[in-house]
């Protein structure tokens, strides 16, 4: 995730705009956090014999995924104030914001990497967890979470080793395409999930009419909270491939987008649960 000769917005008006972003997802973050942490530690949730397991799982997740947000948010903020405030030249400021040796840039790079990394084992085991177990489902998945921290890896190895080939190149041009890939087809396992569970559902006759928390108006919440993160990488790849300065204020608002994903579906699940009674299989999705 480094620079290159890129066109559009000015590199320095970019990375600005992608702190300012950051900045706002990260409060709404906060305060998703902050609604969600008394449901992701309910009793009901960490002591339910179904869902202890799934529930520790995405508690601990979540915390991570905060921290992370936070360590990142804090380094961006240095990053913005040495380039903006300390340096008064356009051409100065774009020269230390391309500037791979300053000390902030590794570790900003770095908690992207563990933030995507997080963000996709968290989805695949929910994928996991749905399918009933099911880990021949899920190879695909796991191979491309595998495959992007090698790509991660070996792009931050390049940071400081820098290699101009076409391997090198193909590689570092495959991290956002892979991410996509991954989240979509995770997310469309899930969906996939509870819409066979509705049609089952509905031929036992146990699906609730009106209820607020019926498997399809899950499906509505699912898609609606991952469209956040799906958009902003579609917008990414869209970008990088154009060589666009824009994708430099898209990037950095992925990390609290990422946690943000989850939580929101956390949220919006007890909220409607709280306002209808809900069929097994909702409870069973919903203790996640």
């Amino acid at each position: 995730m480094g620079y290159r000769n890129s066109v559009g917005l000015r590199m320095d008006m970019a990375c600005g705009t992608g702190f300012v972003l950051e900045t706002g997802l990260f409060s709404i973050y906060t305060c998703l956090f902050i609604a969600a942490f008394p449901v992701l530690t309910s009793a009901r949730r960490l002591k339910d014999v179904r869902s202890a397991k799934s529930a520790w799982v995405f508690l601990v997740f979540s915390i991570l995924m905060y921290v992370v947000a936070t360590a990142h948010l804090l380094l961006q903020g240095v990053r913005f104030y040495r380039s903006t405030f300390r340096q008064f030249d356009p051409k100065v400021r774009i020269s230390y914001l391309q500037n791979r040796h300053n000390w902030e840039f590794p570790g900003l790079v770095l908690l992207i990497y563990i933030q995507t990394w997080l963000g996709d084992a968290l989805v695949i085991y929910r994928c996991y967890f749905v399918w009933d177990n099911n880990l021949w489902l899920l190879s695909i998945p796991v191979c491309l979470l595998l495959g992007t921290i090698g790509v991660n890896c070996y792009v931050a190895y390049m940071l400081d080793h820098p290699v101009n080939n076409s391997i090198s190149i193909l590689l570092a041009n495959s991290i956002y395409p892979l991410a996509f890939a991954q989240n979509f087809m995770t997310t469309s396992l899930i969906i996939l999930k509870i819409v066979l569970q509705h049609r089952e559902s509905k031929k036992a006759g146990v699906v609730m009419l009106g209820s607020k928390l019926d498997l399809i108006h899950v499906v509505r919440i699912v898609i609606e909270s991952a469209a956040i993160y799906t958009t902003q990488l579609l917008i990414l790849i869209i970008l990088y491939y154009r060589s666009d300065n824009f994708q430099y204020a898209i990037q950095p608002p992925i990390v609290p987008s990422i946690g943000i994903t989850f939580l929101l579906l956390a949220v919006r699940i007890e909220a409607s649960r709280h306002d209808s009674a809900t069929t097994r299989s909702d409870l069973v999705f919903a203790a996640q």
